[in-house]
């Protein structure tokens, strides 16, 4: 299994951790759920007319009460999708695994002259500044978050991105799962990582905001639902807190 997770999700700090910047209030309650529900359509995403909607969203969504662990989760507005793709989402080639360091170059040749269409992305943004967190309950708490999705997918079908500033200056890296995926087979994105956790205080140290977003290859996932769960783990007793739940169907 560990192998598998390896290949399908192991964008490293790329896609993943900045997500898990978000947080609990300090007595380790759940914190409010995000559902995207069924967001925005492929027409709306590449039409060259720009209307009134494209400039509307849905409400900013604040994770995390009080001052510890919060964090702002945006859904982009169609002109905002629009922006993010005219920038270039490059796919990369993970089929034989992906494990970027800090230094883009390590995994500039899987790099492919294919670009992908996003059709949602989201924002997430940490509240706290590290100086706040490292005073929290959560610093060393391990940050992860889960996919799934409820209907089985096929090779190189779905399609996950993201971004942050730190990495590459903020370019797009964007990938297919390169295995099947079963129906409701939950995967963690750092799980998937060897031996190298990154807590909240990483993330909020290295990250601070992530751009994130999906896709699919000629609508092969049509009408299916994918979900993620963002997590904090507790590395001494195994605690886990569910943080914040996305939902989009395809």
């Amino acid at each position: 299994m560990s192998k598998k997770i390896s290949l399908l999700l192991a964008l490293v700090s790329c896609c993943t951790l900045a997500m898990a910047a978000t947080g609990c209030d300090a007595s380790g309650g759940v914190q409010g759920g995000v559902s995207g529900g069924n967001g925005l359509s492929n027409a709306g995403i590449v039409s060259d007319e720009i209307s009134a909607s494209e400039n509307s969203a849905e409400e900013d969504i604040i994770a995390g009460n009080g001052k510890d662990g919060q964090a702002v989760i945006h859904k982009a507005t169609i002109a905002e999708l629009k922006a993010f793709n005219n920038e270039g989402v490059r796919i990369y080639d993970i089929s034989d695994g992906f494990h970027p360091t800090e230094d883009p170059e390590s995994v500039a040749d899987q790099a492919t002259q294919e670009f992908a269409t996003l059709e949602v992305a989201y924002t997430y943004t940490a509240v706290e500044s590290l100086t706040e967190v490292l005073k929290g309950d959560y610093a060393d708490w391990h940050a992860d978050f889960y996919v799934w999705t409820n209907a089985d997918i096929k090779a190189n079908t779905l399609g996950l991105a993201g971004r942050y500033e730190a990495w590459d200056e903020g370019n797009w890296v964007a990938f297919y799962n390169p295995v099947d995926i079963a129906a409701n087979e939950e995967i963690g994105m750092l799980a998937s990582m060897d031996g190298c956790p990154w807590t909240y205080a990483d993330v909020v140290r290295k990250v601070q905001s992530f751009d994130c977003g999906a896709f699919d290859k000629k609508n092969a996932c049509k009408g299916i639902t994918l979900t993620v769960e963002l997590r904090l783990t507790n590395p001494t007793t195994g605690e886990r807190i569910p943080v914040s739940t996305v939902e989009y169907t395809f």
